[in-house]
């Protein structure tokens, strides 16, 4: 018998799965308004993204979900890429149930 009186108690646990959104376009002009690109998510303890130009070399990557892109190129000192493309992105994350899911889009940027 527990403190309130109970004598069965059952306890399920809560493994929720990840869920990710990953917009499919972002305008870095400075505006203060969709300058940035990033997913957000629920329930994801781990996140990597990596970010492809149409050459397919690498302009981004992270390891957190709450850091996102600028538009910048950072493999070429940081400058700002001039007009606006269509890149690739991968990702992986790992829900806090330990689940992993992978995916792969596009993103475009419009300057």
């Amino acid at each position: 018998m527990n403190d309130i009186g109970c004598t069965d108690e059952t306890k399920n646990p809560f493994n929720p799965p990840s869920e990710i959104f990953i917009p499919n376009a972002f305008t870095p002009d400075g505006d203060g308004l969709n300058d940035v690109f990033k997913a957000k998510g629920a329930f994801v303890e781990l996140f990597e993204m990596q970010i492809f130009d149409r050459w397919g070399n690498l302009v981004f990557q992270s390891g957190n979900i709450n850091e996102g892109w600028d538009g910048s190129d950072e493999q070429n000192s940081g400058k700002y890429i001039g007009e606006s493309q269509v890149y690739t992105y991968n990702y992986r994350a790992q829900s806090v149930a330990g689940r992993i899911s992978r995916g792969q889009g596009k993103v475009t940027v419009v300057r």
